[in-house]
Parts: structure tokens; sequence; C-alpha cells
């Protein structure tokens, strides 16, 4: 697999239950992964433990952040989960793809992958929701589509031992830093262009969650950034005409 199980990490934002807890430490152990975050109380008591079997010792690494901000740094690819979808496209933030999908893009081990997971009760708030680059939806029965926290992990971890990532990486992927620079770019030239200050939030993150489902090469990275100097130059140059 790559060892796309070496550079994932499963977060948790403020679970509820400490039995859901160690029940998706169990489902980590028994699919490889070994990395856990949890945002929020920093407690994990005897229900847990004993609901994670083998998988205990994962618990007893898990590392703990106040936010999910903190928990997100230095990932490239951060993935959102919810029982909730939309095939609205002016609600792209919402716009899933199934965890079979997210391997079949991601599974090649290149990238640092955060699996990001809400709640039991709420889910991810839309704050939240927009630190994600890449939305996942599990398929589910349309009576009932709420699918309980470590069901919802073992499902996505499973769908990742199913894939086996390609042996030859013909071309280096793109970081999810180099990826926030395209966009960090563009966004200085739509304030140039004097673009609607309201919109640009919205196409930011539109455009970020574009180039991360592109899997986006780190030779097309560097030939966007030099289309997006000379734009740059050019603009600026019209602005000293003008001024």
């Amino acid at each position: 697999m790559n060892n796309v199980e070496k550079i994932t990490t499963v977060i948790l934002v403020e679970p509820e239950y400490q039995g859901n807890i160690g029940a998706v430490a169990r489902a980590m152990k028994n699919t490889g992964f070994e990395k856990l975050f949890i945002v929020g109380k920093r407690t994990i008591d005897d229900e847990a433990l004993s609901r994670a079997r083998d998988g205990a010792s994962i618990l007893l690494n898990a590392y703990f952040f106040n936010t999910l901000k903190e928990a997100i740094e230095g990932f490239d690819i951060v993935v959102g989960s919810s029982s909730v979808k939309t095939s609205n496209f002016k609600k792209f933030r919402r716009i899933p793809i199934t965890p079979r999908e997210l391997w079949q893009s991601y599974g090649n081990g290149m990238k640092k992958i955060a699996l990001v997971f809400g709640r039991e009760g709420d889910g991810l708030s839309n704050e939240e929701i927009s630190m994600c680059n890449v939305f996942i939806h599990i398929p589910s029965s349309k009576d009932y589509s709420v699918y309980n926290l470590s069901h919802a992990v073992t499902i996505v971890l499973y769908e990742a031992l199913l894939y086996r990532g390609n042996e030859e990486i013909k071309e280096l992927p793109a970081t999810g830093e180099q990826t926030h620079l395209i966009v960090e770019k563009t966004i200085e030239i739509m304030k140039k262009t004097n673009y609607p200050q309201y919109k640009i939030e919205n196409t930011a993150v539109m455009l970020e969650r574009l180039l991360t489902r592109s899997s986006l090469t780190e030779h097309e990275f560097y030939k966007i950034m030099g289309i997006i100097k000379k734009i740059n130059l050019k603009v600026s140059n019209e602005d000293g005409k003008n001024n």
C-alpha cells in the first residue's frame, strides 16, 4: 500500500463517547493505521481502553489538540467526512467523493493525509469543513444515513486496505504548501483587479479544492507559478501606469 498507513492520521473532533474512541483505535489496529489525533478533552478512560483491545497502545500514544486548526497543521490532504452531502455545485464545500475514490486519488503514499471525523451528534461545523480540501461521504440507506463514528472510520480505513498504490510514481506530487501558495498568489491578483471582496473567500476554497482533486504534480506547480508570476507582473505594471 506504499506505506499510506504510515503517513495517514485519524483525527477525531470532540468525540462524545469513550467507547467510540476505543472502537476507533481497535479499527485502526485491525487495518494497520497507528496515528491518532484527538481534538478536545484530554481523557482516555478504562472504557476506551477496554473497547480498544489490542489497539490500546494507539490510545496511549494519541496526541491531543485544542482546535482542529492546530491538529491539521503540516498535512497535504485534509479529508472532512459527514453524513450530509449535496449535489448543488453552489454549495461546493460539501460536494463529496466516496472513500474508494479518496484512496484511488491519494493512496500512493506520497502525501500526508489527515482523516477528520466530526462529533457524533453534530458532525463538523461549517468552519471546520472549510479547513478541509477534500470531502468524503460514505454511501448509505436513504432511510438512515448516519453511521456510528467507529463504523465510519472502519469503512474508510477498510477501503484503504482494498486499494493498492501504484508501484511506480512517475512524477512527484505537489505538496499541500505548494497548492496553498498557488491559491495565495491567485488571491493577490484578484485583489489587485478589484475582484469583489465578498467572493474572494469562497473562490479561494473552491480553487484549493479543485487543485487538490486534480492531483497536481510538482512540475505542474512550477508551470502554474510561472504563469501567475507573469500575470502578477503585468497587473502591477498596469497599476503603475494608472497611478
